[in-house]
């Protein structure tokens, strides 16, 4: 999962984890890895805020180890103010993600709906984003000067970060502009 933090920044999740199909394959997979140390971590910029605040888990396997955030990952602007939030489950993979702009608007939420992997061994699970399989729900918004606020831009489903079936299309009063099917 060294390459899950990519997908993370990608595009992921739903609203609780329970909520979440999560595939039989990486329920093996997970039975399979057990963290042998948390910790938590925090960075700081050199002005001394915060740059990001996560939970670590250090996991071994097969001859191999590897860190992944778990729980909740909080990421900051230079200025403090809060620029994305990602909820993971006990093994990195994030099923709720919110990112903000830099004025500490919503710009994105991102929910996952179904997990799976195809991986055939541990070593592949955890080294390839290759082998996994995450479809998403995701939401869009947009800043209206008009209303000075921000609106629901589109909205609509993801398979691995490819947009798949209806996709909806807002303006900024939440009229229906237009739908595409992908």
């Amino acid at each position: 999962m060294r390459n899950l933090l990519l997908i993370l920044l990608l595009s992921f999740c739903y609203n609780v984890c329970g909520q979440v199909q999560f595939s039989e394959r990486y329920e093996k997979f997970k039975e399979q890895l057990k963290p042998t140390i948390v910790y938590d971590s925090v960075a700081k910029y050199k002005n001394g805020n915060i740059k990001f605040k996560a939970v670590v888990a250090r996991f071994y396997t097969e001859d191999y180890v590897y860190y992944q955030y778990i729980g909740d990952y909080e990421e900051y602007f230079k200025d403090g103010s809060l620029s994305g939030i990602w909820k993971s489950d006990d093994y990195g993979v994030p099923f709720d993600t919110k990112i903000y702009d830099g004025t500490g608007s919503l710009s994105c939420e991102i929910k996952l709906l179904e997990f799976d992997t195809t991986a055939k061994s541990t070593f592949e699970f955890l080294d390839s984003e290759k082998y996994l399989k995450f479809k998403t729900f995701e939401k869009y918004y947009r800043y209206s000067f008009r209303l000075c606020d921000t609106y629901l831009y589109k909205e609509g489903n993801k398979l691995n970060d490819k947009k798949v079936g209806l996709w909806k299309f807002y303006d900024a009063d939440g009229n229906l502009k237009k739908e595409k099917k992908y």
